[in-house]
């Protein structure tokens, strides 16, 4: 029987309270909605939960672009490497899917999402679909505070062997593994929220459930 595990509005500081960020980012709340924004053209920040989570499960939360640039990716399965306990975005194990790519002139040219598993090796493009998200509006772009941008809802799924990711209940990719070809099967683990280059997005109404 699903079990809904954490249900978290993102609508303030105590939200985030068991977040880690790794990385330089600006987090704020505006209208009642996490804001995250990072910088830095060539960097990169991740704000992860600090507990794990079940190797099945569903991930839903709501999503709006504030940028025309940069990259925005859900972080999940998250296994670290390092035995200091020190997150390294660039090693241990984990799916990162790349669901907002508008950093460089090809990803701006034609919108995909994109499923990457990565172990301590080597990470693998496993599964790609059609981005159906618009650029952040104008004026949303132009003015970071305002609230007259769109919200999307988000949801991944992650069942024993198989990935499946929706924008607004449409289905934009699958992955189904073996366990063979891109490396072992990947199990429960920390989830949370990565930008790459100069990015600015929303988050609100994160919610896990146990499946």
């Amino acid at each position: 029987m699903a079990k809904l595990i954490l249900d978290n509005s993102l609508s303030g500081k105590d939200d985030i309270r068991d977040f880690e960020l790794i990385g330089n980012a600006n987090i704020s709340f505006p209208e009642g909605a996490l804001k995250i924004e990072t910088m830095d053209k060539e960097g990169e920040a991740a704000l992860l939960c600090t507990g794990s989570f079940p190797s099945d499960v569903r991930i839903e939360w709501e999503f709006m672009p504030l940028s025309v640039d940069g990259r925005a990716s859900l972080i999940f399965a998250h296994k670290n490497a390092q035995s200091d306990g020190a997150v390294d975005l660039g090693s241990g194990s984990f799916f990162e899917l790349s669901f907002y790519r508008r950093k460089g002139a090809a990803s701006k040219a034609f919108h995909v999402s994109k499923l990457i598993k990565s172990d301590a090796v080597q990470s693998f493009e496993v599964a790609e679909g059609a981005d159906p998200l618009p650029n952040a509006v104008a004026e949303v772009a132009d003015d970071p505070e305002s609230a007259d941008g769109f919200w999307y809802k988000m949801t991944v799924v992650k069942n024993k062997d198989k990935v499946f990711f929706a924008i607004n209940d449409m289905d934009i990719l699958g992955f189904s593994d073996d366990g063979i070809k891109c490396g072992d099967l990947l199990t429960g683990g920390r989830i949370g929220f990565k930008h790459e280059g100069a990015m600015a997005a929303r988050y609100r109404n994160l919610k896990v459930t146990w499946i």
